[in-house]
């Protein structure tokens, strides 16, 4: 008979918790599950706004510069995302972030060989595929997120802001300058949230480089690193006031140097152009962004309706300290901002897109608002609270699974401004049309995800952790 050593049961025990500890993580999950719902459509946008900058990072990694001379095929770009600089260099119209948030994905492909992919549609698609890791990250912040602010509604607020808003049918779906926005603006706010005592000047120095990020990638993202400061000061945080002042000033100036260096002006970079064209009347921005037929954020995203609840528990709520509060509360008031910083833009809707692709930068704090109208909803109207909040998210996963799964360009190409608030010939109801007579297939995913989830939930593989639908 074998003799085993005493503790030796416990330290197998310890060990075979630690091997399978990577199953019981609920985070990686969700990655692995947005990463894959993302990409499982086999295509990416065809938009010449995503084409540019994996080209810029391949030019960056091997050249060490953000000209794209060297690849002839970005001169047909010339005139719409590339201009042609006074020294006859060729560099994207748009700020040089996404270029540098590329350059990661793109170094291993472009130390291996000389030049880019052969088609523009595979620089395409690898721009895609980064575009969905940067959306995927994000979705975990935001659960790790409310799963300390609000608990209860984690799994339900991750769902939506993964599969029920423009993340999945945009921001996922091609390299725009949204995906990798929306990380580091998640980021920087999973920083200076996640503890109830308030950020140590560590987070607020990672949360500084984060909005400098952000801002590097769209520049009207600084507008949350205002706020941010702000916060910060109101609740006598000078330190880490101070420290992320400096921190994003230091990258405010590197973007102001970047447009001197290339377009020779300080501020309106690539946009030299365009910097007169805030032209649209509010009367139709506004009401063309929220509540439009072919573009509104509360036609595409429903359950967003139910944002005005969350108010309420930012003052009773007992996980919300008043600094918590207040940078929520913060944050919000900028994504107003940006709502009317974008009913002023000349092409408000956004181009060849679906839904609000403008207001992307703002779900981050709409995730977290709806999180807590979520709670408050469960603890006010109990089961019919819930289940008003789960009708009007699976509404808004629905409309943004037949934006990613209809794709097409017909209808754009032949729908303007006016044409988003048409009621009879909508965006949705075009791609529905797509969905059901050219790709009916595609009706099997929603099913086998749900049954995917199922299975997770009852084979116990969660653990302490187990994502709980209620």
């Amino acid at each position: 008979m074998t003799s085993r050593a005493p503790g030796s049961a416990g330290i197998e025990a310890t060990t075979h918790v630690a091997s399978t500890r990577w199953i019981r993580n609920p985070p990686l999950w969700i990655f692995l599950g947005c990463l894959t719902l993302y990409s499982v459509n086999g295509r990416s946008i065809a938009e010449v706004d995503c084409d540019v900058a994996p080209y810029a990072a391949w030019s960056l990694v091997q050249h060490g510069t953000f000209d794209v001379s060297a690849y002839p095929v970005t001169s047909g770009l010339v005139g719409s995302v590339v201009v042609r600089t006074s020294d006859g260099k060729l560099v994207s119209k748009y700020p040089p972030g996404s270029t540098l948030a590329a350059v990661p994905f793109v170094a291993p492909f472009a130390m291996l060989r000389v030049d880019p992919l052969e088609k523009r549609s595979r620089m395409r698609r690898l721009g895609k595929h980064i575009a969905s890791i940067y959306v995927a990250a994000s979705i975990v912040l935001i659960y790790l997120l409310c799963s300390r602010l609000a608990p209860s509604a984690a799994v339900p607020t991750t769902l939506l802001a993964a599969f029920g808003t423009t993340l999945w049918s945009t921001a996922s779906q091609g390299y725009w300058a949204h995906g990798p926005a929306v990380f580091f603006l998640a980021l920087a706010l999973y920083l200076l949230l996640r503890s109830r005592e308030g950020p140590k000047l560590g987070a607020v120095a990672i949360a500084g480089l984060a909005l400098g990020m952000a801002m590097l990638i769209r520049p009207t993202t600084g507008l949350f690193a205002l706020a941010s400061i702000l916060s910060l000061a109101i609740h006598r945080r000078w330190a880490g006031g101070i420290l992320l002042s400096a921190i994003v000033s230091v990258m405010a100036g590197l973007l102001v140097s970047y447009n001197h260096h290339y377009f020779g002006n300080w501020l309106a970079g690539g946009y030299l152009a365009e910097i007169d064209s805030w032209s649209t009347p509010l009367r139709v921005g506004l009401p063309g962004l929220l509540i439009a037929p072919s573009r509104g954020l509360f036609v595409y995203s429903p359950a967003l309706l139910l944002l005005p609840f969350a108010f309420n528990p930012l003052r009773r709520s007992g996980r919300l300290t008043s600094q918590t509060s207040g940078t929520i509360l913060a944050w919000f008031i900028t994504a107003v901002v940006t709502l009317f910083v974008y009913a002023r833009w000349h092409v408000w809707w956004g181009g060849w897109c679906f839904g609000p692709r403008f207001l992307t930068e703002t779900i981050p704090i709409l995730a977290i608002l709806f999180a807590l109208a979520f709670e408050r909803l469960d603890r006010r109207w109990g089961s019919y609270g819930r289940r008003l909040a789960w009708v009007l998210i699976t509404v808004s996963v629905s409309i943004h699974f037949i934006g990613v799964f209809g794709y097409h360009v017909d209808w754009m190409f032949s729908h303007e401004a006016a044409d988003m608030f048409r009621i009879g010939d909508t965006q949705i109801a075009a791609r529905i049309r797509v969905l059901l007579w050219e790709r009916p297939v595609s009706l099997a995913i929603p099913i086998v995800a749900v049954i995917g989830m199922l299975l997770y939930r009852r084979s116990g593989i969660g653990g302490p952790t187990e994502l709980r639908l209620r």
